[in-house]
């Protein structure tokens, strides 16, 4: 897991976000845009409509958690973000939502699929 900009502690973080609205977890690659280097309109307009309503909105890529803060520095959606987290390492807290376009990625207790990104 990465966090570039969190200064207190990783378990107090971690109940901090726990009391906070629904945690939702966005792919990176196929899902948050479709094409190298462009954010999907669509999903940046749900990513405002996630934040506007306080929910914690976090990036998960298979290449990691430094891979897509980098991904989602280059698309200039960081403000979105509050961590980065890969998929291969165990998550420390559930997500209630993951989108993905990966089915065998669904952790949340809702996994929305986007379909026909690829």
């Amino acid at each position: 897991m990465f966090f570039p900009y969190i200064k207190i502690p990783e378990k107090e973080y971690i109940n901090k976000i726990k009391a906070m609205g629904a945690i939702i977890f966005f792919d990176v690659d196929g899902t948050l845009y479709k094409t190298v280097g462009k954010a999907d309109i669509n999903v940046k307009h749900l990513l405002e409509v996630f934040n506007s309503a306080f929910c914690t909105v976090f990036a998960w890529s298979g290449g990691g958690d430094k891979y897509a803060y980098q991904i989602i520095k280059q698309l200039g959606l960081t403000d979105y973000f509050l961590g980065y987290f890969s998929k291969i390492e165990p998550l420390p807290f559930e997500p209630d939502i993951t989108i993905d376009d990966d089915d065998y990625t669904a952790k949340g207790k809702l996994n929305l699929k986007i379909i026909g990104s690829r």
